[in-house]
């Protein structure tokens, strides 16, 4: 449950951009920026989840 929480946000991210963003899109700065925060989060999030992992 755990492993799935922290990698969803990435994953989400980078399916977002591939279907949603469109560059001939005039609000295309805009949504660009939400879906850099999110893969910020889902980066950080993944890297999280090693730390909360046992060894």
């Amino acid at each position: 449950l755990v492993f799935a929480l922290c990698w969803l946000p990435l994953h989400l991210s980078r399916i977002l951009k591939l279907t949603i963003y469109d560059q001939n899109d005039p609000n295309r700065c805009e949504l660009l920026s939400f879906l850099l925060v999110l893969d910020y989060i889902g980066i950080n999030m993944a890297s999280l989840n090693s730390c909360i992992n046992p060894i």
